[in-house]
């Protein structure tokens, strides 16, 4: 792993301090100074993502991710930001794309749950189905979108047969 400067670990610090306040200008400043002397710094790509998507520039923040997937593609995280990004310009082929990937992980659930929100904008429920029974079984019970997730369970899900 390369070395971190003094210089480029106080822009990181400075931009999570920014991104705690919500500030997400402030953010893609800072990320555009550190990326101007490391322009393959996936961390400093993944923030600036993070702050284009945050601030509603979605295409933008697409571009970012894929360029830090181009330097690591096993970055889980930006994978599923980058997969958000794409759901939300209505990119929703490219979402599950992104997502694929992702499926594999044991511990994994919010994969599950977008790629079955972008199968159901796709009109193809039959195929969410058994993504939303995966994240259910998966997301533990205080998540904020358990309950959400019971409503998709009974709505798309086969009930067991009742013998």
């Amino acid at each position: 792993m390369k070395e971190r400067s003094d210089k480029h670990e106080w822009l990181i610090k400075r931009a999570k301090r920014y991104a705690r306040h919500g500030n997400a200008a402030a953010v893609e400043g800072v990320m555009l100074q550190l990326l101007n002397d490391e322009p393959d710094d996936t961390v400093a790509l993944a923030f600036l993502g993070a702050a284009l998507f945050q601030s509603g520039r979605s295409a933008a923040a697409v571009v970012a991710y894929r360029r830090a997937l181009d330097v690591e593609p096993d970055l889980g995280l930006v994978r599923y930001q980058l997969g958000l990004a794409e759901a939300s310009l209505a990119h929703h082929e490219h979402a599950l794309e992104c997502w694929q990937p992702l499926l594999d992980d044991e511990a994994e659930f919010m994969a599950h749950y977008q790629s079955a929100m972008a199968l159901l904008a796709l009109d193809r429920a039959e195929e969410a189905g058994p993504l939303i029974e995966t994240a259910r079984k998966r997301m533990p019970l205080e998540h904020p979108l358990s309950i959400a997730l019971d409503g998709m369970v009974a709505r798309y899900c086969q009930a067991p047969a009742i013998n």
